[in-house]
């Protein structure tokens, strides 16, 4: 039987392997995420931060409802 500090001591040599191996991503993302909050700060009123204009509320009867009932007619 083995020593569980050696299975243990290998088992964190994988995990910091896997971890290293997959550095180049994390770095990359954190750059990423750098770059859009700097964004987001330079352009605070980004169209997506602006209330909805009219034409994208919501409105009551569906247009949906109007095309099931002309195809029924047909």
């Amino acid at each position: 039987m083995s020593n569980w500090r050696e299975e243990y001591f290998l088992a964190l040599g994988v995990r910091d392997a896997r971890e290293q191996a997959n550095a180049s991503m994390y770095d990359a993302y954190t750059r990423l995420a750098d770059r859009t909050s700097q964004l987001h700060q330079q352009h605070p009123s980004h169209p997506s931060s602006a209330p909805p204009t009219p034409s994208t509320q919501h409105r009551t009867g569906s247009p949906a409802g109007n095309d099931n009932n002309n195809h029924n007619n047909n």
